[in-house]
């Protein structure tokens, strides 16, 4: 939705800003302890108040459920009291196989049994792992109604769309945007491109990569994953003043990229996925699901049956 709806709004005239650059810059920094951020957020927010802008970043309430609170306590010193909040929701099955692979396409290749953990083994394991960036999936936290609730709570309006219904477009009218008829058809068609486009790791491709990490832990080794430092480092080093490459040393490895082997992600999406047919990846069914994993079912039922297929929470 980022890639092919919102991103395109500009274009439309039905916003004028998406995702600005200092702003994802400021919350990023904020996320991460920096709380000078807030007073230029604000300023930010005070200068563009007759401004139409979009904010759509997945780090704003994170994956993992255990930190969506802490979150929610961050967006409401971030954002104006007015804000309206778009939350989509997807089936709970669905969506612990969406974070769990994610990361696996980022490199972060952990058995499912040590990524998604209950309360008591959660409280062990953050200790000593990253939670924030969500190096671990605290299933017990995971509460659709009760998240939904305390964000109707702090902000005056939410709109809930499940990600089924994100197609039909009609989560933008509730957010006060009127995309004309041929507009919708247009966004429409690159949703449905885009979904060809961003397709997960097959089963066969999970195996395969379960297979390699295995090979590579033989040998002392590890897959590189977004979550390890110099891949962090990288990304921060535009927002604060840790060293990065030169300008010479980029263009060398930009060049010296030309004659390595492909990447595995772009192996396992254009090759295996394209030479074998098929097969959504399933999660192990042993693995902890939570405690509210059937009340989250039932939730995003009762929206979708929702004459709009979508819930909006005003006060």
């Amino acid at each position: 939705m980022q890639r092919h709806v919102f991103s395109n709004l500009v274009e439309f005239g039905l916003i004028d800003e998406y995702n600005p650059l200092e702003i994802k810059d400021s919350l990023g920094l904020f996320r991460r302890g920096d709380r000078a951020q807030i007073p230029l957020l604000n300023k930010y927010f005070k200068d563009h108040r007759n401004e139409r802008t979009l904010i759509s970043l997945e780090s704003l309430i994170g994956w993992n459920p255990a930190i969506w609170k802490e979150r929610l306590a961050m967006n409401r010193e971030a954002f104006p009291r007015d804000t309206t909040i778009l939350i989509t929701i997807r089936e709970p099955g669905s969506f612990m196989r969406s974070c769990f692979q994610q990361k696996w396409h980022s490199g972060h290749i952990v058995p499912p049994e040590d990524y998604f953990l209950s309360h008591k083994d959660y409280d062990r394991a953050r200790l000593t792992a990253r939670y924030q960036i969500d190096e671990i999936f605290g299933v017990d936290d995971m509460n659709y109604r009760q998240i939904i609730s305390d964000y109707a709570n702090a902000f005056p309006k939410v709109v809930v769309v499940p990600t089924k219904k994100v197609n039909d477009l009609q989560f933008l009218n509730e957010i006060g945007l009127s995309p004309s008829a041929e507009q919708i058809e247009q966004l429409q068609e690159k949703i449905v491109r885009g979904s060809r486009e961003n397709r997960a790791f097959s089963q066969t491709a999970m195996k395969l990569t379960q297979s390699r990490e295995r090979f590579l832990n033989g040998l002392g080794l590890k897959s590189l994953s977004s979550l390890d430092h110099d891949h962090r480092k990288r990304f921060l080093s535009r927002q604060t003043k840790l060293s990065h490459p030169s300008l010479l040393t980029r263009v060398v490895r930009r060049g010296l990229t030309l004659f390595r082997l492909p990447r595995w992600r772009w192996l396992m999406h254009n090759v295996v996925d394209r030479i074998w047919p098929y097969k959504p990846y399933s999660l192990p069914p042993e693995i902890v699901r939570g405690r509210h994993f059937s009340e989250n079912r039932r939730f995003v039922e009762e929206v979708q049956s929702l004459p709009q297929g979508i819930a909006v929470f005003e006060r």
